[in-house]
């Protein structure tokens, strides 16, 4: 299994979780997950690939570590 980071961001006040895998300076791919999901559950993904590439999931908003946004439910 490879090693994974976590980034954070603050994005219109709220606090966002990124999990990271690969190098800094490697091609970036973004991975984005469905609902109910996190970032994390793209671990067997990344394993399949050689290395060669920067993956960047984030936990969506409500999600994960990514904080809610405060109301009672989300519209998308």
């Amino acid at each position: 299994m490879k090693q994974s980071g976590s980034e954070y961001l603050s994005i219109r006040g709220l606090r966002y979780h990124c999990r990271t895998w690969g190098a800094a300076h490697a091609p970036v791919v973004m991975m984005l997950h469905g609902w109910m999901d996190v970032g994390a559950s793209f671990q067997f993904l990344v394993d399949a690939f050689n290395g060669q590439y920067r993956f960047i999931a984030p936990d969506l908003r409500g999600f994960g570590e990514t904080q809610w946004c405060g109301r009672d439910s989300y519209w998308f």
